[in-house]
């Protein structure tokens, strides 16, 4: 058995913690991207090979597009090579493999489904 992650809602890939605070900061540096986002979580997904990769999910009261997708991670991965040193050696060294998998859900959608009614929403998944 393998465990990913961190106590501390923290996902760690080759050796760079990306903690929920983190993405945070990308998101809303990008104020267009913010205003159009209602929650996000991090988790972490296998590739091929038992490999795992960092994985962004956001809930967005937009319609959902490969456009918006590709969007969200472009701009999530700039900010995040900008404001995380761990990430960005990690990045350097390592493009394919902590390029995060950025995924869109409609709201109370996915992972997002049971967010409805509660206060403090959830921010790192276990499994996707």
């Amino acid at each position: 058995m393998w465990i990913y992650g961190r106590r501390d809602y923290t996902i760690s890939v080759m050796g760079a913690n990306i903690y929920p605070e983190d993405l945070e900061q990308c998101l809303y540096a990008e104020p267009e991207l913010a205003r159009m986002t209602r929650s996000f979580c991090l988790s972490v997904v296998e590739t091929p090979g038992s490999g795992v990769r960092p994985c962004f999910l956001f809930e967005v009261e937009s319609e959902l597009s490969e456009a918006l997708r590709v969007r969200f991670a472009e701009r999530m991965l700039t900010r995040l090579v900008a404001m995380n040193a761990d990430f960005r050696e990690a990045f350097h060294e390592y493009p394919d493999t902590v390029t995060p998998e950025i995924r869109l859900h409609a709201v109370g959608e996915g992972p997002f489904a049971s967010d409805s009614g509660k206060i403090k929403q959830t921010r790192l998944l276990n499994r996707v």
